[in-house]
């Protein structure tokens, strides 16, 4: 395996990883959005 192709290959897995992270943010916040709503209704 040549070294450019796995470079390519761990720099899709680390975009893949911070895209993650950001979503599971996301959505965390948006559980916590529904959450307080709920709770003040």
């Amino acid at each position: 395996m040549n070294s450019e192709k796995f470079v390519t290959k761990t720099e899709n897995m680390n975009k893949r990883f911070q895209i993650s992270k950001k979503e599971k943010k996301e959505n965390s916040h948006l559980l916590n959005m529904i959450n307080t709503w709920l709770l003040t209704g």
